[in-house]
């Protein structure tokens, strides 16, 4: 299966009410931590080396982090550690299934 931006972004924000593809990246105030939008974290994970190798279950990652979303006041957003996480957690065997 393949994943396109859309999908992604339908996929992760399943059930918020913000679904815009904001590419936004801020900083938690709390962590000093990195946070993405969620067209921020589509372009982090395609631009990972494990994803350019083809070794990303991309479906796997959206699962991982939908409940992960946190609300900054301008809408979801993802620190940027929980989807580092989710991409190692979620390297495929070299299964084409997966892409």
């Amino acid at each position: 299966m393949r994943y396109n931006p859309t999908d992604f972004y339908n996929e992760v924000l399943d059930g918020h009410p913000n679904k815009a593809a904001s590419h936004r990246i801020t900083t938690d105030p709390d962590t000093g931590g990195r946070l993405l939008a969620v067209g921020a974290t589509w372009d982090f994970i395609i631009q990972h080396p494990l994803f350019k190798k083809g070794l990303v279950d991309v479906a796997g990652v959206s699962e991982k982090l939908k409940t992960q979303a946190k609300c900054d006041g301008q809408g979801p957003v993802f620190e940027e550690r929980a989807i580092l996480d989710a991409i190692e957690k979620c390297v495929a065997s070299g299964s084409d299934e997966l892409m």
